[in-house]
């Protein structure tokens, strides 16, 4: 980040002398979630009730935060803010010709969107915390990261196909069983969908057990000795 950017980055958190202080309230609100990608939060939030939201740094613009927010079923609409020159944040105007809304804080700005009923739950998951949550990374990408890593090694990501997830693992390639005895040429990268059930649930190609949160679905695979460790750069 530049001079520039970070003076910018500060100039929303001011005054100066109690910069600090609000910057760390910022970083500890539920609402909050950091580097997200913008692509990440589409596919998190896009399965969501209207009016859930969060708010992340923004990939582009460094110094600037982005609201993202369900407006309908399956739409999230994101709002890029800035820092204020007089302090606080802007945000853009709602309709055309109107002013840009300007906010002390984004505590403030969350406040305020809530009493019109535009936002009304921070979004909240425990899967981004994981470590062996890889996001928006591709299949590609996911082979790429596991090769030469040990039998049973993970990643999950997000799926291709909407509100669904998937695994990407070193397995046996097909046919061998002996999984204690295996060498790296009968290793193969193999990949599972993780599917949302109509329950709730999750479950394994649409098919099989349900599993009431992705993290006993993959408690159960380590038990039965498929997954074993979490890939970790």
């Amino acid at each position: 980040m530049t001079r520039y950017k970070f003076i910018e980055f500060l100039k929303g958190f001011g005054p100066l002398e109690r910069c600090v202080d609000n910057v760390k309230r910022v970083v500890s609100s539920d609402w909050f979630h950091g580097f997200i990608s913008a692509n990440e939060s589409k596919k998190f939030l896009e399965q969501q009730p209207i009016g859930t939201f969060l708010i992340r740094f923004s990939g582009s613009r460094p110094g600037a935060f982005v609201l993202d927010y369900v407006r309908e079923i399956g739409h999230v609409r994101s709002v890029r803010l800035k820092s204020h020159i007089g302090g606080g944040f802007a945000a853009p105007p709602d309709r055309p010709g109107a002013k840009e809304l300007v906010f002390k804080s984004l505590e403030e700005l969350v406040d305020t969107y809530r009493k019109m009923g535009v936002l009304t739950l921070p979004f909240s998951s425990s899967l981004t915390s994981k470590p062996w949550f890889y996001g928006d990374v591709t299949a590609d990408e996911a082979e790429l990261l596991l090769q030469g890593q040990p039998i049973g090694t993970f990643v999950i990501r997000f799926s291709g196909q909407r509100g669904h997830l998937a695994a990407s693992y070193v397995g046996p390639k097909d046919g061998v069983r002996a999984l204690d005895a295996i060498t790296p040429d009968l290793m193969k990268i193999q990949k599972g969908l993780i599917t949302k059930h109509a329950s709730g649930g999750w479950q394994v190609g649409g098919a099989g057990m349900i599993f009431a949160t992705v993290e006993d679905l993959i408690a159960h695979y380590q038990e039965q000795g498929i997954f074993t460790q979490p890939f970790q750069q």
